[in-house]
């Protein structure tokens, strides 16, 4: 659930890999920054 789907990114504590609860919220936040960061360079 967490790979893009064409240019829709998903984020949210049930994509995170690592933490739990709002850790893992914020985990998943930067994980998608980066994907979209990545992508537009």
């Amino acid at each position: 659930m967490a790979k893009p789907w064409y240019p829709i990114y998903f984020a949210g504590e049930h994509t995170a890999t690592f933490s739990s609860g709002m850790e893992s919220v914020l985990e998943s936040a930067e994980r998608v920054v980066a994907e979209v960061v990545a992508k537009s360079t």
